[in-house]
C-alpha cells in the first residue's frame, strides 16, 4: 500500500566494522523531521510556588519556581496523524490524502479512528491505513529535563508539543487524542497511544559494526516520503518508469561502469551520496 524510495546501495565495509531514521539516509526522515518541533514555550512541566521566608514586607515577597517534569522520565508512544489541506504545519504542502480534506473532515475521522482504537482494532492497521506520518509512526521520548537514554529516544522538548502533552499523561496501552492545533499540533489531529518501548538492538550475527555507503536514489512523483515535492527529475516518473531505470542502473553499476558518474547523472538525493553508518546496538564513530 505505501510507495517507498527506490535506491542503489554501493558498499563499501570499513576494516573493524543500518542506520535508522536518526542515521545517514535520507530516504527516511527523522522523527524530529517527519514532525517537526513546533515554536512555544516549554510544556509538560508543573511549577511549584514556593514562597520565601522571612517578614511579610511591603512589597510582595519575591517567588521562586521549581519545575519538575510530568509524568514518567521516558515513553515510547505510537501515533495516528491525521492532516488536512490548510494544517499550518504542511506549509501548504500537505501529503496527498491530508491535502484532499477540510479541517472538518480531519477531525471527524480521526475521532472515528479514536473510537476504533479504544473498541480495540488494530494499532498497526489502522496506523497503515490512515496515518500521515510514515509508519510505524512510533517515537521514543525522555520527559522536560530528563536525558535521553538512547540515539533514538527524542527530548520531548525536540517533538511536537501534542506528542508529550497527550503521551505523558497516558498509562500503558492508554489511547488518546490532540487535536489541532497552531502551536501545539500544527500539522493534525494526533491518536496517540502508549505502547511498551521496544527492546535494545543488537547488531545482526555476521554484520559489521561500521560501514560507508554510497546510493542512487531514484525517486518519482508520488514517493511518500517527499511528501508531495519530489524533486524535478523526480517529478517526471512514475513508479514503473522509477522502476525501470533503477534497474537498468543497477545492471551497469555491476558491470563495471564509473558509480560516481552515475550518481551525478541520475541520483535524486544531494552527491556524493555517501553517507558512513554505524550498526544497531553499536556507538557511531565520531
Amino acid at each position: 500500500m505505501r510507495k517507498f524510495f527506490l535506491s542503489i546501495f554501493m558498499l563499501v565495509v570499513t576494516a573493524v566494522s543500518l542506520a535508522a531514521c536518526g542515521g545517514g539516509t535520507t530516504d527516511a526522515p527523522t522523527a524530529a523531521a517527519t514532525i517537526p518541533p513546533a515554536p512555544n514555550p516549554v510544556v509538560g512541566v508543573e511549577a511549584t510556588q514556593i514562597p520565601t521566608s522571612g517578614q511579610p514586607a511591603q512589597t510582595p515577597a519575591p517567588v521562586i519556581t521549581e519545575v519538575r517534569p510530568v509524568g514518567d522520565e521516558h515513553i515510547t508512544v505510537q501515533h495516528i496523524l491525521i492532516g488536512f489541506k490548510d494544517a499550518v504545519g504542511f506549509k501548504g504542502n500537505a501529503p496527498p490524502k491530508a491535502a484532499a480534506r477540510t479541517q472538518e473532515e480531519a477531525k471527524k475521522l480521526a475521532y472515528d479512528l479514536l473510537a476504533q482504537a479504544k473498541a480495540g482494532e488494530d494499532f498497526d492497521k489502522l496506523v497503515k491505513e490512515y496515518s500521515n506520518d510514515q509508519g510505524p509512526g512510533i517515537y521514543q521520548m525522555s520527559n522536560s529535563g530528563v536525558q535521553p537514554t538512547s540515539q533514538q529516544e527524542i527530548p520531548r522538548e525536540q517533538m511536537v508539543p501534542a506528542f508529550g502533552n497527550v503521551g505523558f499523561g497516558l498509562k500503558m496501552g492508554e489511547i488518546g487524542i490532540a487535536d489541532y492545533d497552531v502551536q501545539t499540533s500544527p500539522f493534525g489531529y494526533h491518536v496517540i497511544k502508549r505502547v511498551p518501548p521496544p527492546p535494545p538492538e543488537t547488531k545482526p550475527a555476521g554484520e559489521d559494526d561500521h560501514i560507508t555507503v554510497q546510493h542512487i536514489l531514484i525517486g518519482f512523483k508520488d514517493a511518500v516520503g517527499f511528501q508531495g515535492n519530489a524533486p524535478q527529475k523526480a517529478q517526471a516518473r512514475t513508479e514503473a518508469e522509477a522502476k525501470k531505470l533503477a534497474d537498468d542502473i543497477y545492471n551497469r553499476a555491476k558491470a563495471g561502469e564509473d558509480f560516481d558518474k552515475l550518481v551525478k547523472e541520475y541520483s535524486d538525493d544531494s552527491p556524493t551520496g555517501i553517507y558512513q553508518m554505524a550498526n544497531k546496538g553499536v556507538e557511531p564513530n565520531t
